[in-house]
């Protein structure tokens, strides 16, 4: 019979431990996707001039563009300008990017006041975006001109978040017909969720995390169970990672307020903000090692119930048959003194008694009296 330990023992070996993580994924106006490396893509390519439409790196043209702002208040310091005019007869202006998740933003800077002089570029933004080559909405912004003009930083010009989780290709034009726009691109980030094993890929996702470009939204470690086996291990004094063995396959739970299994809106300020990571990379290193500790365990433990039920195995032996009880001498005085009655031995020894004192012996008599008579 199988001892039900070394079932859930065995059934503990073949189990991924696995969580899942939601990160907002940033990626900069002038730097790759940290997770996939994908870039930003531009339409005209950058260079040129302003007046032939070519996209313009904003924090080194502060001669050429309308704009003024502080690298300060931008990520990573950084933004795209393109100035479009279609009456000019320059191309349209667009910028691209393919990414695999559940939700997008797209954060500009935008002229809440455009600066004098500059109503008619800096004060109007018109923008269109589309999603895997369909339109899905628009942004546009008239705005007055005084004084040196007011900017707003990180604003979020498009939100989606109701994608369904895959890849998709997102485009933003810059501009509509017969009018002149000005869009100043600092990052697109989007939603998607990071599969982590507490294990080999635990370091890869450490580092992942350790990125500035991507802020894992708040989510509990890993909830699973096995019967009613559960270890919770003490990570530091303000945290702790709960490990629960299951038998069938991982569960991936997020229970942190606010957090559901579509992401909340995201308003302006809190796309501004720098999310920190659940865990620190000191500490998902350190979880690791304990669930390699605790796999370490159950395998010895499955280990010493198969040596026990084998040692079992090789001590089985067949019972003896109960002794079978020997016939009863016949007591007939016409019996003689047959060796298949008798051993050899007693055989000798009553050679020469009569046979009626062999009857008398079987009734009792002694044989030695037989004789003194």
């Amino acid at each position: 019979m199988h001892h039900p330990l070394s079932f859930l023992v065995s059934l503990s070996l073949f189990t991924h431990v696995v969580r899942g993580i939601l990160v907002n994924v940033s990626v900069d106006d002038s730097f790759p996707d940290p997770l996939t490396g994908n870039s930003i893509q531009y339409f005209p390519s950058v260079g040129g001039t302003v007046a032939s439409g070519n996209w313009q790196i904003g924090q080194t043209c502060k001669n050429a563009c309308s704009a003024d702002l502080d690298p300060s208040d931008l990520f990573n310091g950084t933004y795209h300008y393109g100035e479009a005019n279609e009456n000019s007869g320059s191309a349209p202006q667009s910028a691209s990017l393919v990414f695999s998740g559940s939700a997008v933003y797209v954060m500009c800077v935008w002229a809440s006041v455009a600066p004098t002089g500059h109503g008619d570029s800096l004060g109007n933004s018109d923008m269109t975006f589309s999603l895997n080559d369909t339109v899905v909405g628009l942004f546009s912004k008239k705005v007055n001109a005084s004084g040196s003009g007011v900017y707003d930083y990180g604003a979020a010009v498009y939100v989606n978040e109701d994608l369904p989780p895959g890849t998709h290709s997102l485009t933003i034009q810059n501009g509509l017909a017969g009018k002149e726009s000005v869009m100043m691109l600092d990052r697109i980030i989007y939603t998607t969720e990071v599969d982590e094993e507490l294990g080999s890929e635990n370091e890869q996702a450490s580092n992942t995390l350790a990125n500035p470009n991507v802020s894992p939204l708040p989510t509990t470690v890993l909830e699973t169970i096995i019967s009613s086996i559960q270890a919770t291990l003490t990570v530091t004094g303000s945290s702790s990672l709960s490990i629960e063995i299951v038998t069938t396959q991982a569960l991936t739970t997020n229970k942190s307020p606010g957090v559901s299994s579509k992401q909340p809106p995201v308003p302006t300020e809190a796309i501004n903000s720098t999310t920190d990571a659940p865990l620190p990379v000191s500490d998902a290193v350190l979880g690791a090692i304990i669930a390699g500790a605790v796999a370490t365990f159950f395998l010895l433990c499955f280990t010493l119930v198969w040596w026990r039920k084998r040692r079992v195995a090789e001590r089985k032996w067949t019972m003896p048959k109960p002794f079978e009880t020997q016939p009863e001498l016949p007591y007939s005085s016409d019996v003689g003194l047959d060796e298949e009655l008798y051993p050899p031995e007693y055989a000798s020894r009553l050679g020469g008694i009569e046979r009626d004192g062999l009857a008398r012996a079987s009734t009792g008599t002694e044989l030695g009296s037989q004789e003194k008579n």
